[in-house]
């Protein structure tokens, strides 16, 4: 973790932006861990129904290219 920061450079973030930073990083680090022994469509389902509540890429880029249009 101390690494990450430091490639960061943290010591310019204020104490809650390191907070945030590190909570980002640590709440990442189970997901890239378990994404590969599920597919794309129980990772996108919501929390409550056994999903992760990620956002599909495939939805997102097509809202992001409706944005630029």
């Amino acid at each position: 973790m101390d690494n990450k920061l430091n490639a960061w450079k943290a010591r310019t973030l204020s104490l809650v932006g390191r907070v945030t930073l590190a909570t980002a990083v640590l709440n990442a680090i189970p997901n890239y861990a378990i994404i590969h022994l599920l597919d794309w469509d129980t990772i996108c389902k919501p929390k409550d129904q056994g999903g992760l509540g990620l956002r599909s890429a495939r939805c997102l880029n097509l809202a992001y290219l409706v944005k630029l249009a």
